[in-house]
């Protein structure tokens, strides 16, 4: 997980260690530019900081 998205569920209470299952996926808040992006550096919603290492590669 990317340190915004761990940041970005605990400010809506959400322990992201407690997303366990479908149903608990299915309760999480969508994302938007405005709620998520904007809301934290570049490095923080990538892995490992870099943008370079952000593609999923087999």
């Amino acid at each position: 997980m990317v340190p915004a998205y761990a940041a970005f569920l605990c400010t809506q209470g959400i322990d992201p260690a407690a997303v366990q299952t479908i149903a608990d996926f299915q309760r999480l808040p969508l994302t938007t530019k405005d709620n998520y992006l904007r809301q934290h550096p570049l490095a923080q919603v990538c892995r490992q900081g870099q943008l370079e290492d952000c593609d999923m590669k087999s």
